[in-house]
């Protein structure tokens, strides 16, 4: 027989005492739950409210925090642009002051003598621009343009250059110019560079429209950037011009009206144009028409007037009805409340009832049966239900029992799962420790074998102890438990732990600590020190080659297959002159110019071309200075656990120096500076058959007295009136004409493309100098005859055309002004000799020179 059957043979309570008694109940509970339904909804209201007003808030915040930042990016590009802009023009500058001071050095700070003009043809080959919105310019001390290219109108620009030395930004022809100037004080000249920084903004614009144009944000990815050109500030049918707005691409380009007005028939534009004009900023809100629906939604808009460029920079976002959403939720929330509320009705009835019978009908011998089944529990696994005469008692009995039953089950499910967790935890090889917070400490709640092993303590030991008890020789680790309880973040690290425990030698352990209730985290560690000490090795043995390869005299890089770098000695950072924290990336990032980027790119790729490739090839580069050099570079491949590509540098700087000064030697007469006779024969050879620059002209000079100079006054002053022969006929000689000195005292000037009109003309220089040598005080005095002819293709062979010029100088230098000539040179020796009080050497002097 079972329990329900038993109980229908037992007596109930009196039927009228148990309807009054619900009654009352069930009514007591209707009324209480209409109140609470009534305040509920009043409640409700005013949260909707609140939380509308917040979110509207939190997302104006956020949309503002957006804008600036899209703002701070763009002056931030600006400022970077403006100051590599600055940075580029400067280095252009410095190496324009380098060419001149180059050539000066070359040319001319021996030869003082020489005009600037000179110096200006002579620049000219060297430098000139190919970019439209770059110039060069040089002012004279009274900054008159002395040289221009890739300029018009210089002089305008060079009237906005007075007294500047460094940067200055003009407008010139309607452009913004951004120019450097800096002085050559040799010659007090000023040096600038200009290039045109409007371009350079335009282009950065370009760069920042299609930034915003792929910039998306939102969870969603749908929030997007707009911007337009602002091109009146008080309105119009056209006050801007869209530039970005990748939701609707169709009207960048198109004109913006203040006319437009939204589904409300509002004017927006012009309020948000008036709060841009005084503020700077809006923040807007409009209505639309909501796709797909009949409704209004609204959108709040956020904008900013960027003034350097007069740019409109905003974004929106559409305002959600939470109001309405969490009023529906509440309702669910209520009906949901009812439904709990009923069953709660029920249940106070039911516990009601039995309450009413535990105090009126039920005799006090079932109470004790209940509590001493509660004390006994769980050695009494279930109440007796026979023994219970009352049928509700039993009814409650038979619950106990089932629940009991149920509790029992659960307990050996949790024991067997407590178990798995207690063997597998144990059993990990990392070490796991699990802590919680109590009354402000954070106390250890277990620890499996790992930790015991390596603290070399017992799992009592841990259990109950502040973290900081136990872990207080690691203060890194008990800032880290910290931080996640209080931010409830991951960690994650490599900690060292020695002297502890079992753990005597330092140990590495990767460690993960992470929350897995609000008061409770767990700290994980795995060892790793066989690996950090695998990683230490193989960093010894890195260390031990890059110690030898640094030992080695020679620069080298080590390169993969695309040329990213793996290592790089001393060497080549000393070499191509590196900055200490230059970042390169590539071995192309080592060279300056594109010329030595592309030499270095063909050594490289063509490494498996013998025929191609390079093997003590020798470059000429830029260091990181503006210092020439020259290196030699040879690559190869070696083979390790990959192909690297090897790469060596040589510095034969002061080699090819030590050539260039013989090739000159060997080429220039080394007492006057200018071309020997052997240049001069081969140059001849190669000009008298070459008809394209004829008229060819040949102008012979033959220095008199130079032989009375060395007797009386002895050789020295003779070179330094040989000396002084050659620096006139230089500075008189254009850049492509070919002054020689071929014999003691005899010297020629080849001038191509050049008639006997040109020849008096060089002449005419060339006695204007003289003559103002010979008006010094206490000179030697100059006198040169000259002969000269000019092919034409008259002369058939080259001894004939020389034969012809030797003739014309003997002619003009035996003719009737001989002895005038050698008595001036005589006196002026004299001179010379008791102004400087040069003894009397007593020679016999000849005058056949």
């Amino acid at each position: 027989m079972n329990n329900m059957q038993k109980m229908k043979k037992r007596f109930n309570v009196t039927t009228l005492f148990i309807i009054t008694f619900l009654f009352y109940i069930v009514l007591t509970s209707v009324v209480i739950s209409i109140i609470g339904i009534y305040y509920t909804n009043i409640d409700a209201e005013r949260d909707a409210q609140i939380m509308q007003k917040l979110y509207v808030k939190k997302k104006n915040q956020l949309l503002i925090q957006r804008i600036n930042s899209i703002i701070n990016y763009i002056e931030l590009k600006r400022e970077l642009s403006v100051s590599q802009f600055k940075t580029n023009i400067k280095i252009k500058t410095s190496n324009l002051y380098d060419i001149v001071n180059n050539i000066y050095e070359r040319y001319y700070k021996l030869k003082p003598k020489q005009k600037p003009a000179n110096l200006i043809s002579d620049l000219s080959h060297y430098t000139q621009t190919k970019k439209s919105n770059e110039c060069f310019i040089i002012l004279n001390k009274n900054y008159k343009v002395i040289f221009k290219n890739g300029i018009k109108n210089a002089a305008d620009l060079a009237s906005k250059l007075k007294n500047i030395n460094g940067f200055i930004t003009i407008k010139h022809q309607g452009k913004k110019i951004l120019a450097y100037t800096m002085l050559f004080k040799p010659l007090k000249w000023h040096i600038a560079y200009c290039a045109n920084l409007s371009a350079q903004e335009n282009t950065l614009k370009k760069e920042i429209i299609s930034y915003l144009n792929n910039y998306r944000y939102g969870t969603n990815k749908h929030g997007y950037i707009f911007a337009a050109r602002l091109l009146n500030i008080n309105g119009g049918g056209c006050f801007a011009k869209e530039l970005v707005n990748p939701n609707r691409r169709d009207i960048v380009g198109k004109c913006l009206s203040d006319s437009a007005a939204d589904i409300k028939g509002r004017y927006y534009r012009k309020q948000y144009l008036s709060d841009l004009k005084t503020k700077g900023v809006s923040l807007e809100k409009y209505y639309y028409k909501i796709p797909g629906s009949n409704k209004t939604g609204q959108k709040m808009a956020y904008m900013v007037l960027y003034k350097p460029w007069g740019w409109i920079v905003g974004s929106g976002y559409y305002i959600s009805d939470l109001k309405s959403e969490f009023l529906q939720g509440k309702a669910n929330d209520i009906k949901h409340t009812g439904k709990i509320v009923f069953v709660a009705v029920v249940i106070i009835i039911i516990f009601s009832a039995l309450l009413f019978f535990f105090i009126i009908a039920i005799p006090k011998k079932y109470f004790k049966m209940l509590v001493e089944f509660f004390e006994n529990y769980p050695e009494t696994k279930s109440i007796n239900i026979d023994k219970i005469a009352l049928t509700e008692v039993a009814l409650i009995a038979s619950k106990i029992n089932e629940m009991s039953e149920k509790i029992e089950k659960t307990s050996l499910e949790k024991e067997e799962l407590i178990l798995r967790y207690t063997t597998l935890t144990n059993y990990m090889t990392s070490c796991v420790v699990i802590a919680k917070k109590s009354k402000g400490k954070i106390i250890i709640v277990d620890v499996n074998m790992c930790v015991e092993k390596c603290m070399g303590m017992e799992k009592q030991e841990f259990i109950g102890k502040a973290v900081s008890a136990i872990f207080g020789d690691m203060p890194y680790i008990l800032k880290k438990i910290n931080t996640v309880f209080n931010t409830g973040i991951t960690l994650k690290s490599v900690d060292i732990v020695e002297n502890t425990g079992n753990c005597k030698q330092r140990t590495y352990f990767s460690s993960e600590i992470y929350k897995i209730k609000d008061n409770e985290i767990v700290y994980i560690a795995k060892d790793i020190t066989d690996s950090v000490l695998l990683y230490k090795q193989e960093k010894r043995e890195k260390i031990r080659f890059e110690t030898l390869i640094n030992t080695i005299d020679v620069g080298i890089t080590i390169t993969d297959k695309k040329g990213v770098i793996k290592y790089i000695n001393n060497k080549t950072e000393k070499i191509l002159e590196l900055e200490v924290n230059e970042e390169i990336t590539t071995v192309f990032e080592l060279f300056k110019t594109e010329e030595e980027k592309n030499d270095i790119t063909s050594y490289f790729y063509n490494i498996n071309k013998p025929e191609n490739s390079c093997v003590d090839c020798a470059l000429e580069i830029v260091a990181r200075r503006n210092r020439k050099k020259w290196i030699n570079i040879s690559a190869g491949i070696m083979v390790m656990e990959d192909e690297y590509i090897v790469l060596s540098f040589t510095d034969i700087t002061y080699r090819h120096s030590k050539e260039e000064e013989i090739e000159y030697l060997s080429f220039h007469d080394d007492l006057t500076g200018v071309y020997n006779r052997r240049f001069f024969r081969e140059e001849l050879e190669r000009l008298f058959n070459n008809k394209r620059v004829y008229p060819l002209a040949l102008i012979m000079f033959d220095i008199n007295g130079l032989k009375m100079v060395n007797d009386m006054l002895g050789h020295h002053w003779g070179d330094k009136l040989l000396k002084k022969a050659a620096d006139i006929f230089f500075s008189t000689s254009r850049s492509n004409d070919i002054p020689a000195r071929i014999g003691g005292d005899e010297f020629v000037v080849l001038m191509p493309n050049t008639n006997e009109s040109g020849i008096k003309t060089f002449l005419r220089r060339m006695n204007k100098l003289i003559d103002k040598e010979n008006k010094k005080e206490n000179s030697i005095y100059l006198s040169i005859s000259v002969g000269f002819a000019v092919q034409d293709g008259q002369f058939v062979d080259i001894d004939k055309f020389y034969t012809a010029a030797d003739k014309a100088m003997y002619k003009d230098k035996y003719s009737k002004s001989r002895k005038d000539e050698l008595d001036k040179i005589l006196k002026s020796i004299k001179k010379f000799r008791e102004g400087s009080k040069i003894p009397n050497k007593g020679e016999k002097i000849s005058f056949d020179r």
